[in-house]
């Protein structure tokens, strides 16, 4: 796999994100730190999404930054005309309360505490590779980052 192209190692999960950033303060952090202490992820058959949310950095005053990503599956994911990334922030977050709508309000404070400005306008490209046999050195454990194929930075090219 090394030395070859990632057009040729890495396959595109057909998978769309959206994100957004905010602060959160006082009351409404402490509910969220409440919720699993800095992260949090959900995930339900009921709904066609996935929700990870967390805790970034904890500011002087007692507020923090919060991260917040919801993915759902979509078979045009990877195409370069893709209606995603080419949306309005304020659309895209229109667009992630609408489907978020049922879901319990404790885990959908986040979004709606979310300016428009906050959604952050790229949208990753998804990708998994599949690593047909690792050299026959002996053993070799492979965990965290080094698992998946994720360029740093909140997968941002």
């Amino acid at each position: 796999m090394l030395g070859r192209p990632n057009s040729e190692v890495l396959n595109s999960i057909k998978v769309v994100c959206v994100w957004g950033e905010t602060i959160l303060w006082g009351e409404v952090m402490e509910r969220y730190l409440s919720l699993g202490h800095s992260v949090y992820a959900m995930v339900s058959k009921n709904f066609n999404f996935v929700l990870f949310a967390g805790l970034n950095k904890v500011n002087k005053g007692f507020s923090g930054d919060y991260y917040w990503y919801i993915y759902w599956a979509d078979e045009n994911a990877d195409q370069p005309d893709h209606w995603l990334p080419k949306t309005p922030k304020s659309t895209k977050l229109d667009y992630v309360l609408k489907i978020t709508k049922a879901l319990d309000p404790k885990f959908r404070e986040i979004l709606l505490l979310t300016p428009a400005e906050g959604i952050v306008l790229e949208m990753p490209v998804i990708r998994d590779a599949v690593i047909p046999s690792f050299p026959s050195t002996g053993r070799v454990a492979v965990v965290g980052d080094a698992a998946h194929p994720i360029i740093p930075c909140k997968s941002r090219p």
